[in-house]
């Protein structure tokens, strides 16, 4: 890499990180009692999370090049908020995943001749979305899938792998639009589902969701990464 992808690099990390950096250092300063050992862990997260931004980053620079990522955030009120969202996401993440899709999403945002809002749809809804709800997401998939295998019979497969998840991720869920709420019916079986407000009367992994997860499940997380 040369030295002036180096300097882009870590002047985009520097200018998305400072902030953040900025109000966690004047909090822990102005806290009595907060000694060395404090700040060094603080810093060790700062840096942790700032290490992630510099490989996302890097990535787009390899990718598409920085005089591609400059003028579409330059030019696009759109895409630079989107390369925002998706870069706070990265850092505050601990999917790998997740990032690497990410930098795909964002490359292919900056570089086409229209944003698409499926792009932008992605990077909303996973700067919500992260290990505990990924995780969450797939159970109900395949709980809705097993459903399926029994035509005829009502929900209660679904129903109870729902009841099994914490309430905030299931709001969190419907929040980000990757489930129905509400009745829904069961392929060609004629039985329909009935909502359960108590947990949030989701009835059905949706398309987008079941995209979102089809697409990370598909992501090749290179060895040196999943340490």
């Amino acid at each position: 890499m040369t030295n002036r992808k180096k300097a882009v690099r870590r002047t985009a990390v520097r200018a998305l990180v400072a902030g953040g950096a900025d109000v966690v250092g004047t909090a822990v300063l102005g806290v009595p009692g907060v000694g060395s050992a404090a700040t060094a862990v603080i810093q060790s997260v700062l840096d942790f999370r700032q290490a992630k931004a510099d490989h996302f980053v890097g990535e787009l620079v390899e990718n598409i090049g920085e005089d591609a990522i400059l003028a579409a955030i330059e030019r696009d009120p759109e895409r630079e908020a989107l390369f925002w969202t998706a870069t706070q996401a990265v850092m505050a993440s601990g999917l790998e995943s997740k990032r690497i899709y990410l930098a795909r999403v964002v490359a292919n945002a900056l570089t086409s001749d229209e944003l698409a809002d499926s792009d932008q749809l992605i990077v909303i809804a996973l700067s919500e979305l992260d290990g505990i709800h990924i995780r969450a997401l797939t159970r109900l998939r395949a709980a809705e899938d097993e459903q399926e295998k029994h035509p005829g019979t009502d929900d209660e497969i679904f129903q109870e792998a729902l009841r099994n998840e914490a309430s905030s991720v299931l709001a969190t869920l419907a929040r980000t639009g990757v489930v129905y709420q509400g009745s829904v019916q069961h392929g060609d079986s004629g039985t329909f589902s009935i909502p359960d407000p108590r947990t949030y009367s989701i009835t059905s992994v949706n398309e987008f969701g079941r995209y979102l997860l089809n697409e990370l499940e598909a992501v090749d997380i290179p060895d040196s990464q999943l340490a």
